[in-house]
C-alpha cells in the first residue's frame, strides 16, 4: 500500500501552488502544481488522482470568482476581467498538461486497465454492481468522527465485523480504507466553518461544501439518483469502491481543522472573533451533553438500539455481541468532546502567553493522535499480521480457544518454505502453485514475491486482461483448487499446501513439509507444509520445432485442450504469424525438443537472457507472460516476440547455439516526453530563482 503514501504525499502542495497561482497571478506557479500532481501520479493509484483532479477544478473555480469585489455582479466581473481568467484558464491547462506529460508513460497501462475491465462486464447491471461495489453505508457515516461504532472485522471469531460496506456478494465485508477523520479534528472544522463562513476569502465555506458533496457521492449505490450522473463520467464506469471518493472528505475535513486549530492558536485571530468562540464552546458543551445521553441511551435501551441499528449492519450470524461497542465508542467520543470544550473554556478564559499557547496546543495534538491511534485499534481484540516489510521470518498463527484467532511473524527466524523454495526455483527453473487459505495467502502475497519466487495466484477477476480469462476457459486453471492442465503451460514444479498431519489431500510425491507453528510460543498445531513435486509441466524455456496454427481464439482455446504430450510439444499460434518455421512430424519434433538445451543465464522481472543449443531451427518458449511492451534481440539482432499459447512469447531462432534477450520497454518515446517534462519543470524553476535573485539585488542597489 506503498502506493497510497507516494500519491497522497503530493496532493497538499497541488492546492498550495494553485491557490498562489491564482491569488499572486503568479502563472509559473501552474508549473508547479502541475509537477507536483505528475508525482502524485507516479504512484498509480490513478482514482485517488482523478477525485483530486475533480477538487482541484472546483477549488480553482472558487478562488476565481473570489476575486470579485463585493457588489459587482457576476456578469461584470467575468467581463471585466476577460482576459485574466482566459490566462488563469490557460494555466489550468498547463497544468493538466504536465501532469500528462510527465505521466506520460502511465497511461497505456491505465487505458488498457480500464478497456480490459469495461469490457468483461457483460451487461449494464454487471458494470453498475462493479462501479458501485464497497459503497459506504449511511449510516457508517458515524465512523468518521466515531470510530468502531460499528465494530470492525477481527480475526477474533468472538468479534467478527459488523458493519455493512462491501460488494452484497461478500458474506463479510472489508473496511478498505480507515474513514476516521477523529473528533478532536471534525470539532476544529466546525468551529473554523462557524466562524469563518462569512468572511470573505476563507474558503471555509468551499472546504465544508466538499466535504458534504463528497459524502454524498461516496455513498454510491446507496443514493442512485446522485451517484448515476457521476458513474456515467468517462472511467468511471471501470473505478470500483465509491468509499475511495472518502479521500478528498477527509482532506477537505482535514482543511478545515487546520483553519480552527490556526483560528484557537493564533493571538490575532483569537481576539478578533472572541465572542464568537465563546458561543462555540457553549454549544460544544451542549454536545457533550447529548453525547453522554446517547451513551447511557446505548447501555440501558439495548434491543430497541439492535433493532433500529444492528439489524440494518448485520451480515453476519449472531449479532449479541454489536452493541457492546456502541457504549464505548460513544463513551470516548463524549471524552474527547468534553476535552476540547475545556480547551476551548479555558484558552478565552486565562491570560495569554507562550506558556499556555504551548500547553494547550499539545494538549490539542496529543488528543487528536489518540483519537486516531484508538481508530486504528479498532476497539476490538484485533490480531493483526505481526510483519515488517523485511518478510525474513516464519509466519506463525495465534491460537484461541482451539481456533484461528490471527496471524503472528516469528522475526529473525529463517522460513523453511521460502527458504527450500527459493534455492529450487532460482534462475527460472520454475513455479510454485499456492492452494490458497488464510495463512498461505500471506505466502503468494507477500513472502514469495519479496524473495523472488515465481508463484501462481491469480483471480477470475475482471481486471485481469482478456487473455488471462482465455486460458483459464482452456485450461480450466481455477485460483483454489490446482489444475494440471493449467500447471502443464504455466511451468509449476511445485504445488504449496497446508494440510492435517495426518492426511495428504494431492496425488504426487512430496518433496518437502514444514510445520506450521503457533506465535508466539512456537509450538505444534498439527498443520504441515507438504511441497508436492509435478513432473509433466513443461519448462520454463524450451525449443519447440512444430506449431499449431488457428485462425481465431476460440480454434486456440480448443485446440489447447489437449493432455497430449506430443502436442503440448506444439504450441498453438495465430495463422500466418510463424512463415519460417517449417513443420516437422511430431516424432520428429520430440525428438528435437529432446536434444535441445535453454539455460536461464539472467532471469528478472523486466528483462533476461537465455543461452539456446539446438540442431533445428525452431521457436523459443518462455512461459511468461505476453506483452506489446517485450523487445528481444537474438545474437544482437532484433526479433520479433510472437504470442503463443494464448499467453505466452515465442522468439524464432536459428540452428545451433544463440543468445536470446528480452527486455520490457514499453512505449520508450513516451518515457522520453516525461523526462522532457522534469526538464521544463527544471529550467522554470532555475529562471523563477535567478529571477527573484536579480529583483533582490535591484532592491538592495536602490
Amino acid at each position: 500500500h506503498a502506493s497510497k503514501f507516494m500519491t497522497f504525499i503530493w496532493i497538499p502542495l497541488v492546492f498550495l501552488f494553485l491557490r498562489k497561482a491564482v491569488r499572486e497571478n503568479r502563472w509559473t506557479h501552474y508549473i508547479y502544481a502541475g509537477f507536483f500532481l505528475g508525482l502524485s501520479l507516479q504512484g498509480q493509484f490513478y482514482e485517488a488522482v482523478l477525485f483530486f483532479i475533480f477538487l482541484a477544478a472546483a477549488y480553482w473555480l472558487h478562488l476565481i470568482f473570489h476575486k470579485r469585489e463585493n457588489g459587482i455582479r457576476l456578469f461584470s466581473f467575468l467581463r471585466s476581467r476577460m482576459r485574466e481568467i482566459l490566462w488563469h484558464k490557460l494555466g489550468f491547462v498547463v497544468m493538466i498538461g504536465l501532469m500528462v506529460v510527465i505521466s506520460l508513460q502511465l497511461f497505456p497501462n491505465m487505458m488498457n486497465l480500464a478497456t480490459k475491465t469495461t469490457a468483461q462486464q457483460q451487461s449494464s447491471d454487471q458494470k453498475w454492481d462493479f462501479a458501485t461495489s464497497w459503497s459506504l453505508p449511511p449510516e457508517e457515516i458515524l465512523d468518521l468522527v466515531i470510530p468502531g461504532v460499528f465494530g470492525w472485522k477481527s480475526g477474533d471469531p468472538e468479534m467478527p465485523y459488523w458493519g455493512r460496506m462491501g460488494k452484497p456478494s461478500v458474506p463479510s465485508g472489508l473496511k478498505l480504507n480507515n474513514e476516521n477523520v477523529g473528533m478532536i479534528v471534525a470539532i476544529l472544522g466546525l468551529l473554523a466553518f462557524v466562524i469563518l463562513r462569512r468572511e470573505r476569502g476563507s474558503e471555509a465555506g468551499f472546504w465544508l461544501g466538499a466535504v458534504i458533496v463528497t459524502l454524498i457521492f461516496s455513498l454510491g449505490r446507496h443514493l442512485p439518483v446522485l451517484y448515476g450522473p457521476f458513474y456515467h463520467l468517462p472511467f468511471m464506469d471501470s473505478i470500483r469502491n465509491p468509499n475511495k471518493i472518502l479521500w478528498l472528505t477527509m482532506f477537505a475535513v482535514s482543511v478545515l481543522g487546520a483553519m480552527g486549530f490556526n483560528l484557537l492558536f493564533e493571538k490575532t485571530l483569537r481576539e478578533k472573533y472572541r465572542a464568537g468562540i465563546e458561543r462555540f464552546g457553549r454549544g460544544l458543551r451542549l454536545t457533550v451533553f447529548i453525547l453522554g445521553g446517547l451513551t447511557l441511551l446505548s447501555l440501558i435501551v439495548g434491543p430497541e438500539l439492535r433493532s433500529l441499528i444492528v439489524e440494518r449492519t448485520r451480515n453476519t450470524a449472531g449479532a449479541e455481541n454489536v452493541t457492546g461497542y456502541i457504549p464505548v465508542a460513544f463513551a470516548l467520543a463524549t471524552l474527547f468532546a468534553a476535552a476540547l470544550w475545556l480547551v476551548i473554556r479555558r484558552l478565552t478564559s486565562v491570560k495569554d502567553s507562550p506558556r499556555n499557547l504551548l500547553a494547550f496546543a499539545s494538549l490539542v495534538i496529543l488528543l487528536v493522535a489518540f483519537d486516531l491511534w484508538l481508530s486504528g485499534r479498532h476497539f476490538v481484540s484485533y490480531t493483526p499480521r505481526q510483519t515488517t516489510l523485511d518478510y525474513t521470518g516464519t509466519p506463525g498463527v495465534i491460537v484461541k480457544n482451539g481456533q484461528l484467532a490471527g496471524i503472528g511473524y516469528h522475526a529473525g527466524k529463517p522460513d523453511p518454505v521460502v527458504s527450500w523454495l527459493k534455492q529450487q526455483t532460482a534462475n527460472g527453473a520454475g513455479r510454485v502453485f499456492v492452494q490458497l487459505n488464510q495463512i498461505t495467502d500471506v505466502h503468494s502475497r507477500h513472502l514469495f514475491p519479496y524473495h523472488g519466487i515465481p508463484c501462481i495466484n491469480f483471480n477470475p477477476n475482471p481486471r485481469l486482461p482478456l487473455e488471462y480469462a482465455d486460458f483459464m476457459q482452456a485450461t480450466g486453471y481455477h485460483p483454489y483448487q490446482y489444475a494440471p492442465l493449467a500447471g502443464t503451460y504455466l511451468s509449476v514444479r511445485y504445488v504449496l499446501s497446508l494440510e492435517q498431519m495426518q492426511k495428504t489431500n494431492l496425488p504426487w510425491s512430496i518433496a518437502a513439509s514444514f510445520h506450521l507453528t503457533t506465535w508466539p510460543e512456537a509450538q505444534p498445531t498439527g498443520l504441515v507444509y507438504r511441497i508436492y513435486n509435478t513432473t509433466e509441466s513443461l519448462p520454463h524455456a524450451w525449443i519447440a520445432h512444430s506449431v499449431r496454427e488457428t485462425a481465431s481464439s476460440e480454434a486456440a482455446i480448443r485446440a489447447m485442450q489437449t493432455t497430449n504430450h506430443a502436442m503440448l510439444l506444439a504450441p498453438v499460434a495465430e495463422k500466418g504469424r510463424l512463415p519460417s518455421l517449417a513443420a516437422v512430424s511430431p516424432e520428429t519434433a520430440s525428438a528435437l525438443q529432446t536434444n535441445s538445451v535453454c539455460t536461464f543465464i539472467k532471469y528478472g522481472q523486466t528483462s533476461l537472457e537465455i543461452a539456446v543449443q539446438t540442431r533445428a531451427p525452431g521457436l523459443l518458449v518462455v512461459n511468461d507472460a505476453w506483452h506489446a511492451g517485450w523487445t528481444a534481440t537474438v545474437n544482437g539482432t532484433p526479433a520479433t516476440i510472437h504470442p503463443v499459447n494464448i499467453l505466452f512469447r515465442g522468439v524464432e531462432i536459428p540452428a545451433g547455439t544463440s543468445t536470446v534477450r528480452m527486455e520490457y520497454r514499453p512505449w520508450p518515446a513516451l518515457h522520453a516526453v516525461s523526462l522532457s517534462g522534469y526538464g521544463l519543470v527544471l529550467i522554470v524553476a532555475l529562471g523563477d530563482f535567478f529571477v527573484r535573485r536579480r529583483r533582490k539585488t535591484d532592491v538592495k542597489k536602490l
